[in-house]
């Protein structure tokens, strides 16, 4: 691992952190389906990346440490509204036929690999291209390709 110095170290943060602050978000957002949480996971991201500085290699990329990282923030925050659910009140739908259709979606999503359904929610929902998705997740297009068509026989059989 080569040295980096402290001045060389915050351009090349802010380099890193201008590239990158999208992707990371646009992922985030896919796993937690909230956009401020997706913003504040994706800060403790880069918090996360400054405060392990001195063991990075930063002559590897850092997007797929960025990536990890958040995904981890983001199980983490999980397991905490869980565990907060778990104790609190049920969440209250104004009819029937919206708590069927939240149990559909959520049945239907469940099926599905993580990157079959972050694929799907960056290219459906967000309207990424195949290309655009495959750099967030920081596989082949022809992965996300292959992940939609596996997700859509998968929520066609749902």
């Amino acid at each position: 691992m080569e040295l980096v110095s402290v001045g060389d170290l915050d351009v090349l943060y802010a380099t890193l952190f201008d590239a990158h602050w999208r992707d990371v978000f646009q992922v985030l957002l896919a796993w937690t389906n909230d956009w401020p949480a997706a913003e504040d996971l994706t800060q403790e991201t880069f918090l996360r990346l400054w405060r392990h500085r001195d063991r990075i290699d930063w002559q590897e990329p850092i997007l797929p440490w960025l990536l990890v990282a958040g995904r981890r923030l983001a199980t983490d925050r999980f397991r905490a509204l869980r565990r907060h659910f778990a104790v609190a009140p049920a969440v209250q739908f104004h009819d029937d036929g919206q708590l069927e259709r939240w149990l559909d979606v959520q049945s239907a999503l469940a099926v599905l690999s993580p990157l079959e359904r972050t694929s799907v929610v960056l290219t459906a929902f967000l309207g990424l291209s195949n290309d655009e998705t495959a750099r967030v997740l920081d596989t082949t297009p022809g992965a996300v390709r292959s992940a939609m068509s596996r997700a859509r026989t998968k929520l066609g059989e749902a």
